[in-house]
């Protein structure tokens, strides 16, 4: 069984049990969500890959179908007993999350800053 992932879309390196996603696309919105969560469904349903890493380090907006496609990820990871993460997101992508509480549900982790990461030491 083959399958083909988009390259404007995603990005996707196995390592061992662990499935690195590089979103590759600056929106996640009505117009590729569809496609993005059937890649997505396809490394858990046809590839049996249960640990994801999403990295969301391109992604700038996120829709409400982007969400969706996002939960209904997540119950299938946690169906199999598998782990699904999101990381880099993006200050204005992780307050989408904030505001609908997914980072409740989801675990998700924002981008650090360069700013914050290599501030010069104070004289």
């Amino acid at each position: 069984m083959t399958l083909h992932f988009r390259p404007d879309l995603l990005q996707v390196e196995l390592k061992d049990d662990l499935t690195v996603v590089k979103f590759t696309t600056a929106r996640l919105d009505d117009t590729n969500a569809h496609p993005i969560g059937q890649q997505l469904t396809d490394l858990v349903d046809q590839l049996g890959r249960h640990k994801l890493h999403l990295d969301l380090e391109q992604v700038q907006y996120l829709a409400s179908m982007g969400l969706a496609k996002f939960i209904a990820l997540h119950k299938k990871v946690r169906s199999v007993g598998g782990e699904l993460l999101l990381y880099n997101v993006h200050p204005t992508v992780y307050e989408v999350f904030t505001v609908t509480s997914l980072t409740k549900l989801l675990d998700i982790r924002p981008k650090l800053e360069e700013e914050e990461t290599s501030l010069p030491a104070s004289a």
